[in-house]
């Protein structure tokens, strides 16, 4: 019973601290919203096309959509002098977060994509990179698809950034399934941070499918907690792992299960007392199916 009590406190805790991250973001869309429409965005990046003198142009919290977006990606293949670009904080996913990310990606000149640092990357000068969002600033970091669709593309290139931290961004399952794509074929990056992103199940299991391949990230936070992979895998070896009261939710515990599932020397796992939910559950069961050596699991009170 106290245990249950404890566990009701820390699901209000963590409902409070939910809607407080909650009434941020509402406060961050609405405090940086820029005034101005897409058309009025655009008819700057249409006589740029034609004058095609800019160096830097930032559109951010335009309420740029596809139509925008696509606009954009074509002012951004024809400039061979704008280095740097920042349309962070619109509407830009899906085909049209695609779209734009190839033309920056194979932009000449472009250095400076929002807050990705394209050039550094390029010429593989950065070892660790932080771009956490911080607070309500206009100056925030503040990465979205479009921006972690062009990260992940030079992260898989990479071969020496070994660290890095997207904390309180909004790459969503589509940034995430291309870092997860990236993280099959990079080799350097042994810690990543993507917590708080609004990751949910397809994103989690396009990581959870990468890590399959990947055997050297060994260290993953999704849920605000970083979890111990190569503990996970069994490559460093332990009998027992204590995950209660990590917060940790669904995500998590996609990406727990596709790594238990080839461990043969763990034999107990506790996960109670955190928000994994009946799709962590099921992800759990199923990676049961191929472990013959746990014998003790905890999923109290999720």
């Amino acid at each position: 019973e106290p245990l249950r009590k404890q566990h009701r406190r820390r699901g209000r805790q963590g409902a409070g601290l939910r809607s407080a991250r909650q009434r941020g973001a509402d406060l961050l869309g609405r405090g940086l919203q820029n005034g101005l429409t897409e058309e009025a965005a655009l008819s700057i990046v249409r006589v740029q096309r034609q004058r095609n003198k800019l160096t830097s142009l930032g559109l951010a919290g335009c309420i740029i959509g596809p139509t925008g977006a696509a606009e954009i990606a074509e002012y951004v293949s024809g400039s061979g002098v704008l280095k740097n670009l920042d349309v962070r904080r619109n509407e830009i996913s899906g085909d049209a977060a695609q779209q734009l990310a190839t033309a920056v990606l194979a932009s000449p000149s472009l250095e400076l994509f929002g807050s990705v640092p394209l050039k550094d990357l390029r010429e593989n000068t950065l070892d660790k990179l932080d771009l956490r969002q911080k607070g309500l600033s206009r100056c925030g970091k503040s990465v979205g698809v479009p921006e972690a669709l062009v990260l992940a593309k030079l992260v898989e290139g990479s071969v020496v950034l070994a660290t890095l931290n997207l904390r309180f961004n909004t790459i969503g399952d589509e940034g995430a399934a291309a870092i997860g794509k990236a993280l099959e074929v990079n080799a350097v990056m042994i810690t990543l941070d993507i917590s708080d992103n609004d990751i949910g199940d397809e994103g989690a299991k396009a990581l959870a499918s990468a890590l399959r391949v990947n055997a050297v990230l060994a260290k993953l936070n999704l849920d605000g907690h970083e979890l111990d992979l190569p503990k996970l895998r069994g490559t460093d070896p332990v009998a027992s792992l204590d995950l209660s009261c990590k917060r940790l939710g669904p995500a998590s515990a996609i990406v727990i299960a596709s790594l238990i599932a080839g461990n043969a020397v763990m034999t107990t796992l506790n996960l109670g007392v955190n928000y994994i939910r009946a799709e962590g559950a099921a992800a759990i069961s199923e990676a049961l199916r191929g472990n013959e050596v746990l014998t003790e699991l905890d999923l109290s009170y999720n």
